[in-house]
This record gives C-alpha cells, sequence and structure tokens, in this order.
C-alpha cells in the first residue's frame, strides 16, 4: 500500500473517479469505493480533492478538457460545429460521467478558458455580449438535451429489460409503433445534426449580429 500512495496524484484520483463511474454509474461513486481502488484510505484522498463536491468538479472539468475549441475564425460555424460534435462525442464515450458535464460545467477555473474561447467564436460571428450569452444558451439548451438523450438511449440499451424496442410491447399503440423505431440509437446522430444546422441558421440569421466585412 505505501508504494501506491506513493504514487497517488490528483490526476489519478480523478482518472480513477472516472473509471469507477462508467463501471459503476454516478451515483455508486464514494471516496471509499475509490480510494479501495487505489488501494488507500479514503480520508488519504482528501490531501488532494478536499470533498466529494471537489473532486465531482475536477471530473467535470476533465470532461469539458475533452472539448475540442479551435481558435476563433471567420469560419465561426465551422467552429461551433467542432466544438458541438465534440461536445456530443463525450456524451457517446462516456455516457454515465455526461450528466456532470450538462450540470456542473465551469465551475472550476480549469474551465473559465473554454468559456472564454467559446464566448470568442460567437464574437467572431459579429454577435454582441447580450448576443453571445443569448446564442451560447441557446446552443447550450441543444447539446446538452441531446447529450441526454444519448446518454439515455445509451443506458436503456444495457438493461435486459428494456421493452420499448418491442413491437408487442407497442401493439396497442399503432403511431408509437411506427415512430420509436427512428428513436434507435443508429438515428441519433441524423437528428443531431439536423438540429445543429437550424441552430446555427437562427445564429446566421440574428438581426443583432453585426458581421465583420472582409478587408479588401
Amino acid at each position: 500500500m505505501t508504494a501506491k500512495r506513493l504514487n497517488l496524484t490528483r490526476d489519478a484520483i480523478i482518472d480513477k473517479a472516472l473509471d469507477l463511474i462508467e463501471q459503476d454509474g454516478l451515483d455508486r461513486l464514494s471516496t471509499r469505493a475509490l480510494g479501495k481502488s487505489l488501494g488507500v484510505q479514503a480520508m488519504s484522498l482528501y490531501h488532494y480533492v478536499p470533498s466529494k463536491d471537489a473532486l465531482l468538479d475536477d471530473v467535470t472539468a476533465r470532461l469539458a478538457a475533452m472539448i475540442v475549441i479551435p481558435e476563433p475564425s471567420e469560419n465561426w460555424r465551422g467552429d461551433l460545429e467542432t466544438i458541438a460534435r465534440s461536445y456530443i462525442a463525450i456524451a457517446r464515450t462516456h455516457p454515465r460521467a455526461y450528466p456532470l458535464l450538462a450540470g456542473r460545467r465551469f465551475n472550476s477555473r480549469e474551465t473559465l478558458p473554454i468559456l472564454e474561447q467559446v464566448f470568442s467564436i460567437f464574437g467572431a460571428a459579429g454577435l454582441p455580449p447580450d448576443g453571445i450569452a443569448a446564442a451560447f444558451r441557446l446552443l447550450g439548451y441543444f447539446m446538452n438535451g441531446a447529450g441526454m438523450a444519448e446518454m439515455a438511449t445509451r443506458e436503456a440499451t444495457r438493461r435486459s429489460d428494456f421493452q420499448l424496442p418491442d413491437p408487442d410491447f407497442l401493439a396497442d399503440y399503432p403511431l408509437a409503433r411506427q415512430v420509436v423505431p427512428h428513436l434507435a440509437l443508429d438515428e441519433l446522430n441524423g437528428i443531431f445534426e439536423k438540429g445543429l444546422k437550424a441552430i446555427l441558421d437562427s445564429i446566421e440569421n440574428d438581426p443583432a449580429r453585426k458581421p465583420k466585412i472582409a478587408a479588401a
């Protein structure tokens, strides 16, 4: 145990916490389980993370670091597409931890540079501060909703008793029987891309937007 304690670091704790969340679910994460997995007493963790809330903020920052944030450019639509697609990818690769990103984002200093750069991309689109706030919220609502749909759909596929895809389960509901297959996991990406385009179109058509005029 001594050797393991010597190798204990804040990064190792965050990595293991993320692993345990994906393995067992967010509700089952505890400092006791985390310490046991790392080969130390739970109290040893508090030297690196002062509370479970602080640990969850650190895990959230680790997830946020996976978002691809381009340098602001004239192709602001492409920049926002890159952000949105990398954001939704987190829901696909870390579905059990994803609710942290949706609910705790930007609660640590490590995430503030991300926030500033995202705001800069909206600014490059020609939006004033209040327009940036509105567009950021609009895109954020969409991405978080899409991510939660990804998470819920993926979690459902883990369950052996999930009946919704069974036509017999929907036998008395003819319209639902026709619609539900289009809600399947392999349909979600097309739905996401359609929604993303609609959001970016609405930003582009915002009357408050003042596009920069390219130099002659």
